[in-house]
């Protein structure tokens, strides 16, 4: 996807997000980081000192229970995307946020998320702790 500065002010590690529709992905990461933009990087909006305002943004989200992501790539119109479609309010928690210089990769802000397993919705609203899960599949959008 891409952000803004502004945007990018939301996403704090430890903040706890609740998606409200299906989210569209892959496990590919070639395949997410081309839905990100990274094919339209040298379009990107920019300041008058030639600076990016818009910055390709590619979320990283772990999975920890079956019902939460459906892998539909074998049904879907374009198998070689590799979709998994995330479902509708699902929480996360911000692990990590990591900024690439653009020198390094086509993708500049990388945000890792983690289930959260067992919060209720008031929980997710309240608080930026979360309890330690094992490690578990990760999908990429």
């Amino acid at each position: 996807m891409m952000l803004c500065q502004y945007d990018l002010s939301v996403y704090n590690v430890g903040k706890r997000l609740l998606n409200k529709s299906f989210l569209s992905t892959s496990i590919d990461r070639c395949v997410a980081e081309s839905f990100a933009g990274v094919d339209r990087a040298n379009f990107m909006r920019r300041n008058l000192n030639n600076d990016l305002i818009q910055y390709t943004t590619l979320c990283i989200y772990k999975i920890t229970n079956s019902s939460t992501a459906l892998n539909i790539g074998t049904i879907s119109e374009v198998p070689l995307e590799q979709e998994v479609l995330i479902m509708p309010l699902c929480a996360f928690e911000i692990i990590s946020i990591k900024q690439h210089s653009s020198n390094e990769s086509n993708i500049h802000i990388e945000i890792e998320l983690e289930e959260c397993v067992g919060s209720s919705v008031n929980d997710i609203n309240e608080s930026t702790h979360s309890v330690p899960q094992n490690l578990h599949p990760r999908i990429v959008c």
